[in-house]
């Protein structure tokens, strides 16, 4: 018996070494990954031919790699996307803008050209600087006109460094992580989103322009967002509506400067912290609006907590001139001031 299954593995053994092993010098030609991971098409001409609007034009489903840096024409995209189903992984390589751009690092075609509303859009791991907005997809939900320009449902935005542009990020219903973003007036315009672990600075910002990060009906958790000195005029590093806000920072330097602004009573900010970092900065407000503040804490700014209505829960104020400003129907337990 033991030499018949001995027998039986020798043969086992031989057959197996007769099997084709895989190359060691794959063709030149599209990178090829089989398996889970799908294939990987490399982004040119061949695959994403561009066309008046785009360098390059992504028409099909399907898993794109970009091998080298991209540069954007005045008033031209990038990288247009414009099917389902769509990953496109920057491959650690640069989308950057000529002198004076006014064009656009990634975004999908606007209303005017029949857009549809694609989803499932994938894009990460790449930098996009000197273009006037890095990330922008058409989400035809959204009114033409209004401040929010678009962008498409079921987006993932994944390790982006955005540099040097107007704005940053205009994302409707899409889900952000792990950005980095230093941009003029807007750092994300994420309406229904979800936002984690970003960081956001911005350099220029003005009242009429939005704010560091504005989000209606999504969740911000563990996102820093510094407004510079320049940046003033009663601009907010937040604007929150009915949404949930966690774990985040605002760092203020400007006169007339906010850190959370609540649009609504359905906004949840908790365990978030706003610091006036320049001592010659006023009219800074910490907190204002309504809806529910818990455990948050206000450092320096010129009022802590001017909250309308809602809760105001576990909350500190340090060093600030005025520590609340309180309407009577608000809820205050267990703060110290």
């Amino acid at each position: 018996m033991l030499r018949t299954a001995l027998t039986l593995f020798i043969a086992i053994v031989g057959a197996t070494a007769l099997i084709a092993q895989p190359s060691l010098d794959p063709p030149a030609g599209p990178i090829e990954e089989s398996g889970r991971f799908g294939t990987l098409i490399e982004l040119s001409q061949d695959t994403a031919p561009g066309d008046a609007d785009s360098v390059f034009r992504i028409n099909e489903p399907g898993s794109y790699v970009l091998t080298g840096d991209v540069v954007v024409p005045f008033d031209t995209t990038g990288i247009e996307i414009a099917s389902d189903d769509v990953t496109l992984d920057l491959n650690g390589y640069t989308i950057r803008g000529v002198e004076g751009s006014f064009g656009v690092g990634v975004g999908v075609p606007d209303a005017s050209e029949g857009a549809a509303e694609y989803s499932n859009l994938v894009v990460r791991n790449g930098v996009i600087r000197d273009v006037l907005t890095a990330v922008e997809v058409v989400d035809l939900d959204v009114p033409l006109g209004t401040a929010v320009f678009s962008v498409a449902p079921g987006a993932t935005l994944d390790g982006l460094r955005i540099s040097d542009c107007n704005d940053g990020i205009d994302a409707t219903r899409a889900s952000i992580s792990d950005c980095v973003i230093e941009v003029q007036r807007r750092g994300i315009i994420n309406p229904k989103g979800g936002v984690d672990g970003c960081s956001v600075l911005i350099s220029q910002g003005a009242f009429d322009f939005g704010a560091g990060i504005e989000v209606t009906s999504g969740r911000v958790t563990d996102t820093t967002v510094e407004l510079g000195s320049a940046v003033e005029m009663g601009f907010p590093a937040f604007v929150v509506r009915e949404s949930v806000v966690r774990g985040c920072t605002a760092l203020l330097a400007g006169n007339g400067t906010f850190g959370f602004v609540y649009v609504n009573d359905g906004a949840s900010v908790s365990d978030c912290v706003v610091k006036n970092r320049s001592a010659s900065a006023a009219d800074t407000v910490a907190f204002l609006g309504e809806g529910v503040t818990a455990n948050c804490t206000a450092i320096g700014t010129s009022i802590g907590f001017q909250c309308l209505a809602g809760v105001v829960r576990g909350c500190a104020a340090l060093e600030c001139t005025v520590a609340s400003a309180l309407l009577p129907g608000v809820v205050s337990d267990g703060n110290n001031f």
